[in-house]
């Protein structure tokens, strides 16, 4: 029980000290939903079926494309599957949904 306390306030000093830096990393993935979801724009319509579709395929798509440059990397190098690939997409899907809810 003391372990875990210690961790969580470990944990707790890490989050206040990074903070600015996690606010910067979710500018920019913000950004990057916002940009790939403009270039959608130009293939699906205006319309809210067509503007759901879109963010639905960026909101599905991008945490993939994120978590596959690191994970090709790995595969070069290691000659093997990445550890912790679909937790890792899981966790970027996460940052994603959750800045776009916090920003928008």
């Amino acid at each position: 029980m003391l372990k875990q306390g210690l961790f969580y306030l470990l944990l707790s000093l890490l989050a206040v000290v990074f903070s600015r830096y996690g606010h910067m990393v979710v500018i920019g993935v913000d950004m990057l939903f916002t940009t790939v979801n403009g270039w959608l724009a130009m293939v699906f319509s205006s319309g809210y079926i067509g503007e759901t579709v879109r963010k639905v395929l960026v909101l599905a798509g991008l945490p993939v494309a994120i978590t596959a440059v690191p994970a090709l990397i790995y595969r070069l190098v290691k000659g093997s599957t990445m550890p912790w690939f679909f937790e890792i997409t899981w966790m970027v899907w996460l940052i994603v949904a959750l800045s776009n809810v916090m920003i928008r």
